[in-house]
């Protein structure tokens, strides 16, 4: 399959059958290591007993993104550029890992794995932290849902034109604004960051999620500034859902309501 815009060929010289049956096991492998990714880092990142507070309320915070927010989107159609020449093969296997990363059915099969492998090994404060994370993860797929067709935002796969909108469009051409990878990524880095006083695995998982966003724009089916926005809501969203969820809830009194075994 030749790239749109890139003029470059990134399918292998091999014959169809070959072709098609590694297709299939690499797809399968990618869907595996995400599932696994996320389920092992939800668990890992839940400590009830160690939290950390990401609270997008300050005016430092959003000061931040809406700087990052304008110069991402002052630069959309330079970076498209930049990114169309600069295709490699190695760029490309971590574009399609962060492309597998970032679906939705892989990162909710990963939090299910965690919340049953949690459940399964009785440890009822991972559990309620996945479920706290999904919470925060479910809003945030929500408000993509809303946005794609309310803002209209043309994809760059077809044109160098980042002002290109048509709002309230069912169209998927015009569905680039937000990205719904790097929402779905950045809102799971940011609550396995709220349920984690672990530097590496927050740093992980907002590396993983910055890599998603990045495949993204890579794969020229997102603007830059698509990304950026996308990974304020994600942050601001899963934060602002598990602060709610943990003063509406508190995790102190959902657990001295399990049994004692």
């Amino acid at each position: 399959m030749r790239d749109k815009d890139a003029g470059l060929d990134r399918t292998p010289r091999v014959n169809a059958g070959d072709r098609g049956g590694r297709v299939v096991r690499s797809a399968s492998w990618r869907r595996a290591i995400a599932v696994a990714y996320v389920g092992m880092a939800s668990v890992a990142g839940a400590r009830a007993d160690a939290q950390v507070r990401v609270r997008p309320r300050t005016l430092a915070f959003w000061a931040a993104a809406g700087a990052s927010i304008a110069v991402a989107a002052s630069l959309d159609e330079r970076v498209r550029t930049a990114t169309l020449d600069r295709r490699s093969g190695l760029a490309t296997t971590f574009a399609d890992a962060g492309n597998t990363m970032g679906t939705g059915r892989n990162i909710i099969a990963g939090l299910g794995v965690a919340y049953l492998a949690a459940r399964l090994t009785r440890h009822p404060h991972a559990a309620d932290a996945t479920l706290r994370v999904a919470a925060g993860y479910a809003l945030s797929n929500a408000i993509v849902g809303v946005l794609k067709p309310v803002v209209g935002r043309h994809r760059p796969d077809s044109t160098n034109d980042a002002w290109r909108f048509r709002p309230f469009s069912a169209d998927g051409a015009h569905h680039s604004f937000p990205s719904s990878h790097a929402v779905h990524a950045f809102s799971l880095a940011t609550g396995i960051a709220i349920a984690s006083r672990r530097p590496a695995v927050t740093a992980l998982g907002y590396t993983a999620a910055t890599v998603v966003a990045w495949s993204r724009v890579y794969d020229d089916q997102h603007w830059a500034s698509d990304v950026a926005t996308s990974a304020v809501i994600g942050i601001a969203t899963s934060a602002s859902t598990i602060d709610w969820l943990d003063r509406r809830f508190p995790r102190d009194s959902a657990q001295s309501r399990v049994p004692r075994r």
